[in-house]
Order: C-alpha cells, then sequence, then structure tokens
C-alpha cells in the first residue's frame, strides 16, 4: 500500500496510510458520489461531513444558481447576497424590475411601492397589465381614489368626461354633492357654485294670488346694485323676508321653509301692486362661490295655516 501511495498508483487523501479506495471498500470512509474520493476529503463548505455535491443531488442543501455550491455557503461566504435572510441567494429570487434586488426586498426598502399589497412593485403591476395605470403616474388605478366607486379614478374619470368638475377641485361633482362639499339644491348634479349666480329653488306656497314669486337682479359684484323683488302676493299684507347661509327645506305652515332662518325681518308691507322690492349695493370682499338663500312669507288668509309663501331663491357670488 505504501508503494501504491508513494507512487501515485494510489491517493491517500486523509493521510492514514491505507489507499482511499481500500479506505472506501472497507467502509472507513464514505463515498457518497462514487468518485472515489472519500468523503471527508471533499468540499464540505457547511462542514455537515457530507460533500457539497452529495448535499445537493439528496435536497440538504439547494443550489439555486447551480454554481456546485450550496446556497447556504454562497450567501456565508458572501459570494450572494440575501436581503430577506430568508436563505435564498437574491439572484434566485424573483426581480420582477430587474434591479438586481429581490422584489420583496425593493418593497421593505422603499425602492419600489406596492399599494395593493400583492408582493409585487407596482411598476411591474402595470407593465404587465396585472394593473391598470390610465393617468400613468406609476400609482395603480386600484390604489388611487375612486369617490363614485365605479373602478377608475377620480382625475381620469373627469379627464375622460365621464365626470364634471365645474369647480375645479379635482372632485367629480357627484362626489363633491355626495359629501356635502357643495349643495346641490335644485337636485340637477351641478354644485351650486358652479350655476348660474341667481337659481330658482321653487317651493312656493299659494295664497290668494296665487304663487307669490321671488326674483333676483344684480351681478352679485362687490359694489355693483342688487335687487330681490317679490310679486304676485296680497296686496296691502305684511310680508316676512328670510335670509339663510344653507338651506333646509323644511315644513312650515302648510309649505316649505327653504333658508335656514340665519336674518328674519318680519312686517314688510307689500304695496298696492303686490310687490315688495328690495334694493341694496352688493357688499365687497365676500369669496367667490359663496351662496346665500332668501324666501319671502307672506300673511294671506287663503294660504293653508294664514300664509302663503314665495319660491325660494339662491345667489352665488362669482
Amino acid at each position: 500500500d505504501d508503494l501504491d501511495i508513494s507512487s501515485g498508483t494510489s491517493q491517500d487523501c486523509n493521510g492514514n496510510g491505507v489507499p482511499d479506495e481500500c479506505d472506501i471498500a472497507a467502509g472507513t470512509s464514505l463515498d457518497c458520489n462514487l468518485n472515489g474520493i472519500p468523503d471527508e476529503c471533499e468540499a464540505d463548505c457547511n462542514g455537515n461531513g457530507i460533500p457539497d455535491d452529495c448535499d445537493i443531488a439528496s435536497g440538504t442543501s439547494q443550489d439555486c444558481n447551480s454554481n456546485g455550491v450550496p446556497d447556504e455557503c454562497d450567501i456565508a461566504s458572501g459570494t450572494s447576497l440575501d436581503c430577506n435572510l430568508n436563505g435564498i441567494p437574491d439572484e434566485c429570487e424573483t426581480d420582477c424590475n430587474g434591479n438586481g434586488v429581490p422584489d420583496d426586498c425593493d418593497i421593505a426598502s422603499g425602492t419600489s411601492q406596492d399599494c395593493n399589497g400583492n408582493g409585487v412593485p407596482d411598476e411591474c403591476d402595470i407593465a404587465s397589465g396585472t394593473s391598470l395605470d390610465c393617468n400613468a403616474n406609476g400609482i395603480p388605478d386600484e390604489c388611487e381614489p375612486d369617490c363614485n366607486g365605479n373602478g377608475v379614478p377620480d382625475d381620469c374619470d373627469i379627464a375622460s368626461g365621464t365626470s364634471d368638475d365645474c369647480n375645479g377641485n379635482g372632485i367629480p361633482d357627484e362626489c363633491d354633492i355626495a359629501a356635502g362639499t357643495s349643495l346641490d339644491t335644485d337636485g340637477n348634479g351641478t354644485p351650486d357654485e358652479c350655476q348660474g349666480i341667481w337659481t330658482n329653488l321653487g317651493n312656493g306656497l299659494a295664497g290668494s294670488t296665487g304663487v307669490p314669486v321671488l326674483t333676483g337682479v344684480g351681478t352679485l359684484i362687490g359694489g355693483d346694485p342688487t335687487t330681490l323683488t317679490l310679486s304676485n302676493a296680497l296686496p296691502g299684507s305684511l310680508s316676512h323676508f328670510v335670509f339663510g347661509f344653507s338651506v333646509i327645506f323644511a315644513p312650515l305652515k302648510g309649505g316649505v321653509l327653504v333658508p335656514a332662518p340665519d336674518i328674519l325681518i318680519s312686517g314688510i308691507p307689500v304695496n298696492g301692486l303686490g310687490q315688495v322690492v328690495l334694493a341694496t349695493t352688493w357688499p365687497t370682499g365676500l369669496p367667490a362661490g359663496l351662496v346665500t338663500y332668501y324666501q319671502f312669507w307672506v300673511s294671506d288668509p287663503a294660504g293653508p295655516v294664514g300664509f302663503a309663501a314665495s319660491n325660494g331663491v339662491s345667489a352665488t357670488t362669482p
């Protein structure tokens, strides 16, 4: 044996003075891969007593990059990174954006966003068509505000004309109205602040001469003349002027009180023509879009409870 070893006819990798083939044949050494080299002489990077290629072949260790080295050894030596510490080299993880970093690490570090929580970077959801991005802002549509619940981001609804945004606040009109941000006293789907400066809100109550009529005239620009005219009221009766900064549409005297009664002026005489004319100058410094509400009530025995009422009117400062 020593002559075989010294002549190189036989190898003695473990230095025990016995040729390797004899160690293997006697069972003194194992040879899991049958390559004629005792296992103790093979590469065993994880120190578990089993050659690396046998660990890989048996599934005891994984070799996802097929470099013949168990993954745990690639990671331990720094040959491979493992940003999420899951024991899988980064180069073997899903990397949909091709930046060399696993997707979950991109998301965890904030390099990529995952607004829908599906574990896939938003840019990859969009690129693959899993998510739409109608406004091309890099945010999947399902993560954008969608106040009307139609599955389309609000700004795309507005841009396409599916929804109007008459006040330019970036919110569809129907959502402004539903949220109470805007009023729609005539129920036509258009916020009050976007309609004509004078709006007839209806809800008059007939008396002796029919339904009294309230109209407003004026630009509502600060310093310009403004006139409210009540007509078709009972001549010689007394009227009661209601002014409010909001509407309540509350039942009253058999009719409907349109404005909140923030200011009430009673006992205004109705002239012989059945009119009351209130002329003034519109105040300066009022904010654009300010809506105010007006209505007259008239003492009239022909009314259901002794009163008639005009229609309500709103005025929107331009």
